[in-house]
């Protein structure tokens, strides 16, 4: 803009990477972790009360290592319980395992068990603060952008648990910089426009905005283009906005001349701002904004 139990919760978030190039060869892991090497690439599903689950898989050393990243969402899309997966080739037994640790700090150890081109079923061995726990996940691959979770056979302190029901994924393509440059355009077209209802969706709840020392909350901001005591009336770039790409999240930096009518008076200034848009419930919105004047040396 250029004014003023999912693996143990396989609900995750996490950058989302762009291969291309030397990067997309990385992106394959070693022989002996073949059996999932399908799963590379982030996943999304929708739960039952509106939350939502999201994982990410990416190779890491070379291949060596498959890393499972996974965060659970609640309704508003506020992240909550996290953790990390490290999956090996474990060379003593020859077979492949991860180790677990998450964001309440239990860590758990898993043995892929069963192994098949659309299935694979890990068992989870971990100590928690209740006790001795085990259980089976199944994977089922549906197809190239659908696989189902299940957490099956769950075993606490020695008491037989109910099977969690079955959790579908699917897989979630990355944003590209243009994209976010165009939802960047349109944000700012709307201020052109007066477009008060676009605003409203493209902003965040706790959307805040710094133009200077004046800090704007989303409220303040919409209602002062719906009064008409803020017009944007033209921008112009110095060149193409710079994009940073951090999986949800996505950080714009512009540099241009901005023409604006505030409180009645109209004013060119040249600028460089900063907006941050984040993914939240499938939408990509403006969670803040930092704009400055530049000077003249």
């Amino acid at each position: 803009m250029k004014r003023s139990s999912l693996i143990t919760a396989l609900m995750c978030v996490v950058a989302i990477p762009e291969f291309s190039g030397q990067a997309q060869k990385q992106a394959v892991l070693i022989k002996e972790l073949q059996p999932v090497q399908w799963l590379v690439g982030t996943w999304e599903a929708k739960l039952r009360n509106g939350s939502s689950a999201r994982m990410e898989v990416t190779p890491d050393l070379g291949g060596t290592v498959c890393k499972l990243r996974y965060e659970y969402l609640d309704a508003q899309g506020r992240p909550g319980w996290s953790g990390l997966y490290n999956i090996f080739h474990e060379i003593a037994s020859g077979t492949i395992a991860s180790l677990r640790l998450d964001s309440t700090g239990i860590q758990s150890h898993q043995v892929l068990a069963k192994a098949s081109p659309d299935r694979l079923v890990w068992q989870s061995y971990q100590h928690t603060p209740d006790g001795f726990q085990t259980d089976a996940t199944e994977m089922t691959k549906v197809d190239d952008d659908t696989l189902t979770v299940q957490f099956v056979h769950r075993i606490f302190a020695g008491e037989r648990q109910p099977d969690i029901p079955e959790f579908t994924f699917r897989r979630v393509a990355p944003i590209s910089v243009a994209a976010i440059r165009a939802l960047d355009e349109g944000w700012s077209q709307a201020y052109v426009d007066g477009d008060v209802a676009a605003l409203d969706k493209m902003l965040a709840d706790d959307y805040v905005s710094i133009d200077e020392q004046v800090v704007a909350t989303k409220k303040q901001e919409i209602e002062a283009v719906r009064s008409g005591d803020f017009r944007l009336l033209s921008w112009e770039s110095d060149a193409p906005a710079q994009v940073r790409l951090l999986g949800d999240t996505a950080i714009l930096t512009w540099s241009g001349t901005v023409t604006q009518e505030t409180g009645g008076t109209e004013a060119t200034r040249k600028m460089r701002t900063t907006t941050v848009w984040a993914k939240r419930n499938d939408l990509w919105q403006v969670v803040s904004w930092h704009g400055c004047q530049v000077t003249a040396d």
